[in-house]
């Protein structure tokens, strides 16, 4: 397999720093000597791929895959696979809270998800910003406990919102305990196809594991959230107007027979 770390064209690079801002574990910086893109932190490293999905001079690469080859092939895509590739996790967010017109026709393409059998049991509780920043602070120190993310609530309490990503808007959602093994799946698809339709829009979303995790082991925060009696939360999603825009889709490693894919 090609090497997937980040590989860049110090020559056109222009050291703008967006690749930095959306990295999401801290490994570029823009070197204050060169002033280019550089290494902060290889080995953080999760191959995501959104510095080369945002460079605007097209001067990351990945995989031995170049910008250009990923701008040329969405050209001639039909518009749903375009969307898949562009669809992509955003971190940074405008402040301002949408319009409840908006939720609405973010969260009205659910009706449309696939459900087991048809049940749809999924409900979706919309939280605004003050119930988040309620809640920030004890999602940090619920997660904290793990020692993979024990640095979470000091950086919470130092005003960095990892949990929230500065998003206005939590969407979560939940169904009947005794239905939950069967609505996670439902959950997940509905929420794809949720971003997929807030992206239409011009809006960004996220994934948003710690409230899941803190939830999970915290029947307190749980009820906090203020979910249906009864239901147990299977997604949350953070969503907002994006600060930041994609010019192409990430680059990522292609799938391989024998590596990724299997024919029996």
């Amino acid at each position: 397999m090609v090497e997937g770390y980040p590989v860049f064209l110090t020559d056109t690079c222009t050291g703008c720093n967006m690749c930095v801002e959306v990295c999401p574990t801290a490994v570029l910086k823009v070197d204050p000597e060169t002033k280019v893109v550089a290494y902060a932190n290889r080995d953080n490293c999760i191959f995501c791929g959104h510095c080369g999905a945002i460079c605007p001079t097209e001067s990351i690469s990945m995989f031995g895959i170049t910008p250009e080859s990923e701008e040329n092939a969405i050209k001639t895509d039909p518009p749903a696979v375009r969307a898949v590739k562009m669809a992509r996790t955003c971190r940074k967010y405008h402040p301002e809270p949408l319009p409840k017109e908006d939720l609405m026709q973010a969260l009205s393409i659910a009706k449309y998800s696939a459900s087991s059998s048809n049940i749809r049991p999924l409900h979706f509780t919309v939280l605004s910003r003050s119930l988040m920043d309620t809640l920030s602070l004890s999602i940090a120190k619920e997660v904290s406990k793990n020692p993979r993310y024990s640095k979470v609530a000091a950086l919470v309490e130092k005003g960095i919102d990892v949990v929230f990503r500065g998003a206005p808007h939590m969407i979560l959602m939940s169904a009947p305990a005794d239905k939950a093994a069967v609505a996670m799946a439902d959950a997940s698809i509905a929420g794809r196809d949720i971003q997929l339709n807030a992206e239409s829009m011009g809006l960004g979303m996220f994934w948003c594991g710690f409230l899941l995790a803190a939830v999970a082991s915290s029947q307190e925060l749980h009820d906090i959230c203020g979910v249906p009696e009864g239901h147990k939360i299977l997604m949350a999603m953070g969503i907002g107007r994006p600060k930041v825009k994609f010019a192409r889709p990430a680059l990522r490693r292609n799938l391989e027979e024998g590596v990724d894919i299997t024919f029996k």
